[in-house]
């Protein structure tokens, strides 16, 4: 069976370590964890960024890596799995998306003031879609293999 873009399963541990490491990485930066590390550097700010950047690039390899790559046995029913995960992925993000908007259409002074907040609102509905999307394939697969397993 054809199965399009998809890359060889060694791939996928090391996508898991890649998207583990980065996403890790980039929410120690963001909560300002590695600042005494940084001061270290004659321009910490740059420092900082560079490590946001490579952090969120190692972050998306491994997300890519680990759900686009191929199965031991790669067949329909993983197929619609990947399928029914972005789905469900999608879901999230929009669920969120909405309820987000609505709370700050409805809460008096919940309006962001500034584009960062918006920003950083989608930048977290990207990540809410990249994660369950994860999730939920690998534990729908774990899942199906153990009562496969069992009978």
């Amino acid at each position: 069976m054809k199965t399009g873009y998809l890359f060889p399963r060694r791939f996928k541990s090391i996508g898991f370590i890649a998207f583990v490491s980065g996403l890790t990485l980039w929410i120690m930066v963001q909560r300002d964890l590695l600042d005494p590390l940084f001061s270290n550097f004659s321009n910490p700010h740059f420092i900082k960024v560079i490590t946001l950047t490579l952090s969120f690039i190692g972050f998306l390899f491994g997300y890519y890596t680990s759900m686009f790559s191929r199965e031991k046995i790669e067949d329909e029913y993983i197929q619609s799995l990947r399928l029914n995960s972005f789905q469900f992925g999608v879901l999230l993000q929009v669920l969120f998306l909405v309820a987000t908007f609505l709370f700050i259409a409805i809460i008096p002074g919940a309006e962001p003031g500034n584009a960062e907040a918006f920003i950083l609102i989608f930048i977290t509905a990207l990540v809410i879609q990249w994660l369950s999307t994860v999730l939920h394939f690998n534990i729908r697969l774990i899942l199906s293999k153990q009562t496969s397993n069992e009978e």
